[in-house]
């Protein structure tokens, strides 16, 4: 995420109004019914609904082509759905925590969020601007103060949003609103992780997005923390206007070839601005590779075919931008806090635990029996 988006990442309602929110659920809901209609019976999919001279276009080809649409537009309504059920408990659980201390609720939040801001110092947005000044591009100077601002407000924001969490825990808040699921092909792909783990994580992405390689810390947290309850796979998705990204896939899986696919997937992202072809072969000779094998495989682009195997599926599946996740199949797409991974994890690991906890009942009564 680049500073001007950061600038714009206030929580979703605070920048949709209500009015704008409702027509946006309108337009999903009319969308859902396209997206219901187009489910059809198998005796259905060879309806003719077209001709061009003796040609027919059937249903099945208008639901093949426009299948990745559909998708997103399931995501989008469940998204747009789940923002509006957080912003409905949100302010049901903050009007009444702030009457049982005989407040309103904007004094309730000037006291619990107001009150704890700090400024912020020139030496923190100097971190910040040296972590993200590829992205931003311009002289800190220039942008020492919007980054200031972005911080404050970021720092307000991680407050609300970290008294509303607790807020919401502290009520029972649950989610019960099934989030839609795409089944996405692992077998074959490079993986980490047990096999058997209840939560898949598949991560479709390009060497050259800065937003996948900002999203690499958070992936490794989130292996440190679940451990063997994770499974990650990775799936190939360069982008065409990333004219390195392409080859740098290549270069992984020629490595992988040798067993150290996820050592030069560490070091493409270590460093993007070495993805030349010298310095892709460079870094197999860093990493000990068999220069010979390795350069063979990539100058003659072995692994092409199966990259772009793995973009047609992504673009079935509906992405349409990187790094795009489907966890146990639910969507995630960019570059996001880590909290937002946590709960789609924990969710899939509370599920996965009910499962279990029903076999086992299953089995004990089938016992009994």
């Amino acid at each position: 995420m680049n500073l001007k988006i950061a600038l714009r990442g206030e929580r979703y309602f605070a920048q949709l109004g209500w009015a704008r929110l409702v027509s946006r659920i309108l337009v999903a809901l009319c969308l859902s019914v396209i997206l219901c209609a187009s489910v059809k019976a198998d005796d259905a999919a060879d309806q003719v609904v077209a001709k061009v001279g003796d040609h027919e276009i059937t249903e099945a080809d208008v639901d093949k082509l426009i299948k990745p649409r559909l998708l997103s537009v399931q995501n989008e309504i469940y998204q747009i759905k789940r923002d509006a059920i957080l912003s409905l408990a949100d302010d049901y659980v903050l009007e009444q925590a702030a009457r049982r201390e005989h407040l309103t609720k904007e004094q309730y939040l000037q006291k619990m969020v107001d009150q704890k801001l700090k400024p912020v110092s020139e030496s923190e947005a100097q971190a910040y601007y040296d972590a993200h000044s590829v992205e931003i591009g311009q002289p800190f100077d220039k942008v020492k103060g919007s980054i200031i601002r972005y911080l404050e407000r970021k720092q307000a924001q991680d407050l609300r949003e970290s008294l509303l969490e607790s807020l919401r825990r502290s009520s029972g808040f649950k989610i019960l609103l099934a989030p839609p699921r795409t089944e996405v092909g692992t077998d074959g792909y490079p993986s980490l992780g047990p096999k058997d783990a209840p939560v898949t994580i598949v991560e479709f992405t390009d060497f050259q997005c800065p937003f996948c390689r900002r999203a690499e810390p958070t992936l490794k947290a989130l292996r440190d923390k679940y451990g063997d309850k994770l499974r990650f796979v990775h799936r190939d998705f360069p982008l065409p206007f990333h004219r390195q990204a392409m080859k740098a896939a290549i270069a992984a899986h020629c490595a992988g070839d040798q067993g150290r696919f996820w050592q030069y997937h560490d070091a493409l992202f270590a460093n993007q601005s070495k993805l030349s072809v010298d310095d892709l072969k460079a870094t197999a000779k860093k990493l000990g590779l068999d220069q010979a094998k390795f350069n063979q495989c990539l100058d003659s682009n072995q692994h092409a075919d199966q990259i772009q195997k793995d973009i047609q599926e992504g673009e079935a599946l509906g992405v349409e931008g990187t790094p795009a996740f489907f966890i146990n199949g639910i969507s995630v797409v960019g570059a996001q806090p880590i909290d937002r991974f946590e709960a789609v994890i924990n969710s899939e690991l509370a599920r996965a635990q009910g499962n279990q906890t029903n076999h086992q009942a299953q089995a004990e009564t089938y016992k009994k029996n």
